[in-house]
């Protein structure tokens, strides 16, 4: 299997170049927009080609070491004269592969070298490969050089006698990770770590078990410790459950930790927001203390506030009180039930309130539970409590990055 990314002014231009180089056999795996450098927007469609011919393989590998500009330029000669020279167009586009095929069987003819020489040359041509001079952004960089590893673990593949290629070996992990809701470029990343270290003699549901479990653990802490005087701040938009998860935490850290806790809120909007503070507070036994006060280094103080809201006059006041209350912790609550493109939206309004921590909610109604990860890379702080219970009802609990691998790979029981 072959993958590779196309880039036209228009999805019609786009599509015409896939058609072109890959043939009618062609599946589009992934249609996005993006911007080049200079700001202009274009479409970029990723196909892939399952059983590719050897010129066909050729022409397609060798194409990805050509200038990315030249191909700009090619995608916008084409559209401009589709019209009036579509023939002349397409002749533009396929004479190098023509070429290439023509090179492709000359060095056939010659003879092909051992499997091993093969590898260690394809290796090291393709690590010498420098990474264009016109990419900017570190994002854009960052692709640029898993696509390079792609193009490497492809042409090792093929030179390679027999069997399926490890790509398409973990086609159907990939499936499932896009179905847990897992952002597409930790996917990406996951699938070069994942083709690098596999063996072939493991079994690769227990081995991308094992390494989603390595890489989800650098998101996440398996404990978070507080002592007297910490001040803990629960944030979030209406509905995520973060009173819940503030409640759920006093109760563990009384019962559970034998510490001394104060309840105390900064939710002016919320109805009945105080009353509630103080049900919890009576539940537990517990002060309700103002967050200024001077006597709350004996115990741990967690605060809870109104919702976020999306008004921005309105935000900015809520900043300030949060600023005021001087917050050791500022946990941030998400529910697990908003999809990864939403909460990371939601998150990234979320930086200029420098949260420490996440707590996310809600995980027994979805096994869907990619959108931890999307909150993770995009905030960069760690995950730090879950809860799999609605409402005040049951404890709240700390990651466990195994059971998350089990969970989005839906083989809890399997394994």
């Amino acid at each position: 299997m072959i993958i590779k990314s196309f880039t036209g002014e228009s999805t019609k231009a786009a599509m015409k170049l896939v058609r072109s180089e890959m043939g009618g056999q062609a599946v589009v795996l992934k249609t996005r927009q993006v911007k080049e450098n200079n700001g202009a927007a274009r479409v970029e469609i990723t196909a892939c080609i399952e059983h590719p011919t050897i010129s066909q393989a050729a022409s397609i590998l060798k194409e990805q070491t050509v200038n990315k500009n030249r191909l700009s330029a090619d995608v916008t000669i084409q559209n401009t004269n589709q019209d009036t020279s579509s023939l002349s167009d397409k002749r533009k586009i396929k004479e190098p592969a023509h070429r290439m095929q023509t090179k492709k069987q000359n060095d056939k003819v010659k003879g092909i070298k051992s499997a091993k020489e093969n590898l260690i040359a394809t290796e090291k041509v393709t690590e010498n490969v420098p990474i264009s001079k016109e990419v900017s952004s570190g994002k854009t960089d960052q692709l640029s050089r898993v696509e390079k590893k792609l193009d490497r673990l492809l042409r090792m593949n093929l030179v390679l006698p027999g069997g399926p290629t490890l790509a398409r070996k973990f086609i159907p992990i990939v499936s499932i990770l896009r179905d847990a809701d897992l952002p597409e470029e930790f996917i990406a990343n996951f699938f070069i770590s994942c083709c690098d270290k596999y063996d072939t003699n493991e079994n690769i549901m227990e081995f991308t078990r094992r390494e989603l479990a390595v890489a989800l653990a650098e998101i996440m802490i398996p404990s978070l410790s507080f002592k007297n005087g910490d001040k803990v701040m629960f944030l979030g938009y209406a509905g995520v459950g973060k009173s819940s998860v503030m409640g759920k935490l006093a109760a563990q850290l009384v019962t559970q930790r034998k510490q001394k806790v104060k309840l105390s809120g900064l939710d002016f909007q919320k109805v009945a927001a105080f009353e509630e503070l103080a049900i919890y507070a009576d539940l537990l036994n517990l002060e309700i203390a103002k967050t200024d006060q001077e006597d709350n280094e004996d115990a741990v103080i967690l605060i809870d506030t109104p919702a976020i809201p999306t008004n921005l006059e309105k935000r900015s006041v809520l900043e300030k009180l949060i600023g005021k209350a001087n917050a050791t912790h500022r946990i941030v609550v998400f529910s697990t039930l908003t999809r990864t493109p939403d909460i990371t939206s939601l998150a990234r309004q979320l930086k200029p309130l420098a949260p420490t921590h996440i707590a996310f909610t809600m995980l027994d109604m979805t096994y869907r539970w990619g959108a931890v990860v999307a909150v993770a890379r995009e905030l960069g702080v760690p995950v730090a409590f879950l809860s799999d219970s609605s409402g005040g009802v049951g404890p709240i609990g700390v990651p466990d990055p195994d059971r998350f691998a089990r969970t989005i790979l839906n083989n809890e029981v399997l394994l």
